[in-house]
């Protein structure tokens, strides 16, 4: 058995699908919301079976490599490795001493950890000190401090034959303009940054002394993409699951602080700017919410763009309002913060009563009250009439209006909207789907299951009647003589997914009502399928009289044929 293989089969699907998303098992599969595109209805279907997934909304499918590619934003061979964690394979090692990026980036890590219980770190210690953190709340959340020498990390890798053009490619140094190298991170404080399963991808790094940028973050790469990280992700994701919520902050700190007191559900969106892919992140755990954002006028601002795109991602966002505090760590720092804290996630406002309240001041200045009103039923009109509904006579009362003013005003405001917004934006990703391409994928999936039923096929029917190149290079394949073993190899080596996707997708459909068809059924259903979309093709060039004498006699063939329904050529 190959490495692959052995990894796979010691794996089971459904368990793995489910550590991300709630499954329910409906007959012999398992369904639920797919995590790759917003929607309400379940569509993605698991088969423990076939150890195979498929989603009828956007079409995403395959097995459990592409499910861990997909769900994480790893490449075939990060999540190879991850499942080989899981699964307990022991993968061959590369023969560099570093393999790309991981190794690098944890030798840098221990290189920052090692230097902040120095005593040239002292200045990171005051630090520390003074915002209530030991050096074992430094190691345990991976803190640690870069040497404020120019090139003490790019030194400290050369000793290990690394090098400083590899430092610059992965961030963690900068090439002057005499051709000369030192280090991206001087004199900071050190945060890791890890992704959801827990790799570090990247770090952020704090000014301790001097004028410099305040924060300096490892520079967008393929590994690193802020807009898909969600700081301590990885530590809270368990937490998150099992109290059906998640607290949102803003920065390392206030991450920190969170889990020190206890509140491991927390995840920090590192800067004020949330983003959709961080959202999804979310929504694959919890479809609650509660922002923690800072008390300043920034941070109000942020965390209102904040909830309305949690909104948007099927989140019921809250927002916190700390008053005796500036942030999160700030008040559970003081007498009785925990309990503090505790309360004011628990009096947490709804979406559109704290926008009516972060407004209601600029609704009494004449000068600003116009804008004021405008943003705040524009941003009601997002929401969905239901969840509108619930609020408006509360909002109501804070704005001094009639519940029905405001009714009409949010009414107008969404129909504008909708007038303005593009038709094809509510189309599904798919749109219709193709009956032709749906039965062929059907008709992989069952000779996948049982390639010896490729016997009652002649290769001239597959010529004929199926219009799929890959599909028919892999019944060809099979009909040759080349295993399903050999071929998913192959797949695995060149990194083509389609392959494995046309098959889950198969073993959907079949799973909706057609498990048991027989094999004659769809092979007759497909050549029906063939010949309507020829007859189609030719009945068009009849009426807007381009078709030729030979094309003419074909379409009545063709018509003939599908009224017996009797499709032979």
């Amino acid at each position: 058995m190959d490495t692959v293989s052995d990894i796979t089969s010691r794996l089971d699907l459904v368990t793995f699908v489910g550590s991300y998303v709630k499954l329910i098992k409906r007959g012999k599969n398992y369904f639920c919301c797919c995590p790759f595109h917003n929607e309400k209805t379940p569509s993605l279907s698991v088969s423990p079976d076939k150890q195979t997934w498929h989603c009828f909304g956007c079409g995403k499918g395959g097995d459990i490599i592409t499910f861990c590619m997909e769900i994480e934003h790893l490449d075939f061979k990060e999540a190879l490795e991850k499942l080989a964690e899981l699964a307990g394979v022991t993968l061959e090692r590369y023969q560099k001493h570093f393999t790309p990026n991981k190794d690098l980036l944890l030798e840098a890590e221990n290189f920052f950890a090692k230097q902040i219980s120095l005593v040239s770190a002292k200045v990171a210690q005051e630090y520390l000190a003074k915002r209530f953190l030991s050096l074992d709340d430094a190691r345990r959340f991976n803190v640690g401090y870069s040497p404020a020498s120019w090139d003490a990390l790019v030194r400290h890798f050369a000793e290990l034959g690394i090098s400083p053009d590899v430092l610059v490619s992965h961030g963690l140094a900068n090439k002057n303009s005499r051709g000369g190298f030192y280090d991206r991170f001087r004199g900071r404080l050190m945060f890791s940054i890890r992704n959801n399963v827990g790799r570090i991808v990247g770090f952020g790094g704090r000014i301790l002394d001097g004028d410099e940028a305040k924060y300096v973050n490892s520079p967008e790469s393929t590994l690193y993409n802020k807009r898909h990280i969600l700081y301590m992700l990885d530590k809270a994701k368990t937490s998150i699951r099992e109290r059906n919520y998640c607290i949102l902050v803003e920065g390392y700190m206030d991450a920190i602080r969170c889990h020190i007191a206890g509140f491991t559900n927390t995840v920090a969106s590192c800067g004020t700017a949330l983003t959709q892919e961080q959202a999804a992140l979310i929504k694959r755990l919890t479809n609650r919410c509660i922002v923690c954002y800072d008390s300043d006028k920034a941070g109000q601002e942020a965390a209102l763009r904040a909830m309305y795109l949690l909104q948007e991602e099927g989140i019921t966002p809250r927002r916190v309002i700390i008053q005796s505090a500036k942030d999160p760590d700030e008040l559970l720092l003081e007498d009785g913060g925990a309990e503090k804290f505790k309360l004011s996630l628990k009096n947490a406002m709804p979406l559109p009563i704290f926008h009516a309240h972060l407004r209601e001041t600029d609704l009494l200045d004449e000068a600003t009250k116009d804008e004021a009103l405008a943003d705040l039923v524009v941003g009601l009109a997002r929401l969905s009439p239901f969840d509108f509904r619930s609020y408006k006579d509360s909002v109501s009362k804070i704005l001094g209006l009639y519940s029905h003013d405001l009714q009409s005003m949010v009414d107008r405001a969404r129909n504008s909207a909708e007038k303005r917004s593009d038709p094809c934006a509510f189309v599904t990703p798919t749109g219709h789907i193709d009956p032709l391409k749906k039965l062929e994928s059907m008709l992989l999936a069952v000779i996948w299951q049982e390639p010896t039923l490729l016997s009652k096929i002649s290769p001239d029917e597959i010529m004929l009647y199926v219009e799929d190149q890959d599909i028919q290079n892999i019944l060809f394949a099979l009909s040759d003589g080349v295993t399903k073993e050999k071929l998913e190899e192959e797949w695995l080596l060149r990194g083509e997914i389609r392959p494995t996707q046309l098959i889950s997708a198969g073993n959907g459909y079949l799973a909706l009502g057609f498990e048991g068809i027989s094999l004659e059924r769809i092979l007759h259903d497909i050549k029906v399928q063939n010949i309507k979309l020829h007859y189609d093709l030719l009945n068009k060039k009849a009426k807007d009289g381009s078709i030729t004498d030979d094309e003419y006699k074909d379409l009545l063939m063709y018509g003939s044929i599908l009224k017996g329904r009797n499709p032979r050529k």
